[in-house]
């Protein structure tokens, strides 16, 4: 049995236990999937390389990613450099969930809209649909990490295909 994380406005964030490879009922098909990644320094280290954090999600093929936040939970600290996160595979790639973000942008309580973002008419064309299933990612770029936590909330539905 697979634990599946669900979002549904009504009440939150349901986990229910769902047979890998069902999605159950025509409510479950319908309501959007809630991802979630963690990064913490202590726990992922911090070298200059792509880490898939050991707090992770997967996002299952076809899913598409309707919004993206991205809250700071300790300030991301180095010397310079930038900070992006994507997804290992069947996304857009390294920055497909936030783009290469100064490390000082990211200090404690800081809370970013990641890709996709949606327009204050609601107009978007920058969803992701999940070609192969994949995991977040956090690329960090230029010098190391000293410290850092982040926190990535994926909200996506599952078309009925």
């Amino acid at each position: 049995m697979a634990v599946i994380k669900r979002y549904s406005p009504e009440i939150g964030p349901v986990i229910a236990n769902v047979p890998a490879g069902q999605r159950g009922d025509r409510f479950a098909q319908r309501t959007s999937y809630l991802g979630y990644a963690a990064y913490d320094f202590a726990v992922d280290g911090g070298a200059v390389s792509t880490i898939t954090p050991k707090q992770n999600t997967v996002i299952p093929i076809n899913a598409i990613i309707t919004e993206v936040i991205i809250s700071v939970g300790a300030t991301t600290v180095g010397s310079t450099g930038n900070v992006s996160i994507g997804l290992s595979a069947g996304g857009a790639g390294a920055a497909a969930l936030l783009a290469n973000t100064a490390r000082a942008s990211l200090s404690t309580g800081s809370i970013f809209q990641g890709v996709p973002v949606q327009s204050a008419t609601g107009a978007n064309t920058a969803y992701i649909k999940m070609s192969a299933a994949g995991s977040v990612t956090v690329t960090i770029a230029t010098n190391a990490l000293t410290a850092g936590r982040l926190e990535v909330f994926i909200k996506y539905v599952l078309p009925v295909e």
